[in-house]
This record gives C-alpha cells, sequence and structure tokens, in this order.
C-alpha cells in the first residue's frame, strides 16, 4: 500500500500525458496508517518520455496523527519523461506524531510554488518539514510546537523558507 489517499498521476509512453489539476483533499483524519508510506502520497510518475503533473493540490484543514508519513510528494522517473508538481497549497492541517516526516518532497522532485502555511506540527520524528527536492518550499506562518528558534531550526530540512513562524499554538 502507498498511503490511505493516494494521487498518482502516471504517464507510461511518450505519447501519454498524464495530469491531474484543481484537486482538494479537505477535512480528513487519518491517523495510525503506519504499514503505508504517507497518509496523503501525490506522486507525478513518467516512464519512456512521458509527461505526468500534479497541478492546483489544496491539502486543507486535515488532521494526519500518528502515520508513518503525514504528506509526501514524488516526481518520480523511469527511463526518462518530465514528471512535475506545481501550485500546491498545505494549510490549516494538524500534522503530528509521524514515524518520519510531518511534509516531506522527495529527491529530485520539481515542487513549483510549493507553500505550507498555517500548519501545526508537533512530535514528527524525524522533520516537520523536509525537502529534498529541487525547489525552496515557502512554509512561512506555521506552529512548530514551540517558540524557541534554536529548536524551530531542527524542525525543518533542506530548501525551506519557514521565516516567519508562529510563536504560539493558538494563532
Amino acid at each position: 500500500s502507498r498511503a490511505a489517499i493516494n494521487l498518482l498521476s502516471r504517464a507510461y509512453s511518450s505519447t501519454s500525458v498524464a495530469s491531474f489539476s484543481a484537486i482538494d483533499v479537505l477535512n480528513n483524519t487519518i491517523t495510525s496508517a503506519v504499514n503505508v508510506r504517507a497518509a496523503i502520497l501525490a506522486v507525478a510518475e513518467t516512464r519512456n518520455n512521458g509527461v505526468s503533473s500534479i497541478t492546483d493540490l489544496d491539502v486543507l484543514n486535515n488532521t494526519l496523527d500518528g502515520n508513518n508519513a503525514g504528506f509526501v510528494i514524488q516526481d518520480y522517473l523511469n527511463t526518462s519523461g518530465t514528471p512535475s508538481h506545481s501550485t500546491i497549497t498545505v494549510s490549516g492541517n494538524f500534522i503530528k506524531n509521524h514515524t518520519t516526516n510531518g511534509v516531506y518532497v522527495s529527491a529530485n522532485t520539481l515542487a513549483t510554488g510549493m507553500n505550507v502555511l498555517n500548519n501545526s506540527f508537533e512530535n514528527n520524528s524525524v522533520a516537520d518539514i523536509k525537502n529534498d527536492g529541487t525547489d525552496t518550499v515557502a512554509a512561512t506562518c506555521n506552529w512548530f510546537d514551540s517558540s524557541a528558534y534554536a529548536y524551530i531550526q531542527t524542525r525543518v530540512s533542506g530548501l525551506v523558507k519557514y521565516m516567519p513562524y508562529l510563536t504560539d499554538g493558538s494563532e
């Protein structure tokens, strides 16, 4: 199993174009999905010169609690092609108690225009936001379960613009 909610845009050949656009994932509660990769997984996969994309994806007002990971995006390239993600908003979510990351952008993933804002992160084992992708993730105005700058620095990894951050969990 890949995810509790699995969004997959897959193009298999040079004549294939797969595109998801204007997707809303909202008001879900996903707990204890530890035998899958993530609570929510968005993959743009291409093979043999195909083109796949996921654009205008909104992940809003969800509770993701105690899963392997909260929200993961990945561009998967097998042989050749063009996978991509763009205009992704992750906002108003409670993302906590994951055995890996709260939000994770996989290596070599093009996440143009990704905004992670106004979320509450708590007790994610590896990082609250980890970006191994190729673009900077705008992650301002999030609560990281602390107002201490030194602590918050340890909760983000990779190309993540996380300042300003919320200094009170009730903001």
